[in-house]
């Protein structure tokens, strides 16, 4: 009996996608980009590569949309925590707590970015990244200083992007002496304390 005619191809579907990001995905932060093919995912989804290539062109494109899936969902969890009606620095500590989870485990994955990928798709992510996951965060920092509760690049103190940045660098706390012997999260509440008050020590009468 012929089929109607708008009905989709069983290796058309929207379920048939999603199924090839999320395999994607494993095999990417399992191997890599380099080592994993096309063909490679194709196998492990159990559908052919002109299946696969009903949905993705190349390579590339199943890493960056993949990446895209994986920005947007940081995204949400970062705009829950942001939007609390709680202070800016415990926000703060929340999002520090959160990151290891997302950001600390895809490092492997903006290394192949930076050097596997075209300059087009490499910008693709370069601007979703910025969006999704520093935007919101720069938002709570330029809460902060609005508030007067942190420098402004005018007081001597960094922008609200330029912070961000700083305190991704301080969660990446790959290969530096002494990390291993604390949690994720002890970490993370550490670095944001030191983010916001220095290692100055404090004395009566110190403005």
């Amino acid at each position: 009996m012929p089929s109607s005619q708008g009905a989709q191809p069983a290796d058309k579907t929207p379920e048939t996608r999603q199924l090839i990001l999320q395999v994607a995905q494993r095999l990417f932060m399992e191997q890599g980009y380099r080592p994993v093919s096309t063909r490679h995912i194709a196998a492990a989804c159990g559908i052919t590569q002109p299946a696969l290539y009903r949905h993705f062109a190349t390579k590339q494109d199943i890493y960056v949309a993949m990446l895209m899936e994986m920005l947007a969902l940081l995204h949400g969890r970062l705009e829950h925590l942001v939007g609390r009606h709680e202070s800016v620095p415990t926000r703060l500590h929340l999002v520090a707590r959160m990151l290891p989870a997302t950001w600390i485990d895809a490092r492997q994955m903006f290394h192949d970015i930076e050097h596997e990928l075209d300059e087009p798709h490499r910008q693709t992510t370069a601007n979703a990244f910025r969006q999704q996951v520093i935007a919101p965060i720069a938002s709570l920092f330029a809460e902060g200083m609005a508030q007067g509760l942190l420098r402004s690049p005018d007081q001597g103190g960094l922008n609200a992007t330029e912070a961000t940045f700083l305190l991704f660098r301080l969660l990446d706390d790959h290969g530096t002496p002494g990390s291993r012997d604390r949690s994720s999260l002890q970490h993370a509440d550490r670095m944001v304390d030191i983010l916001l008050h220095g290692l100055i020590q404090q004395r009566d009468g110190d403005t």
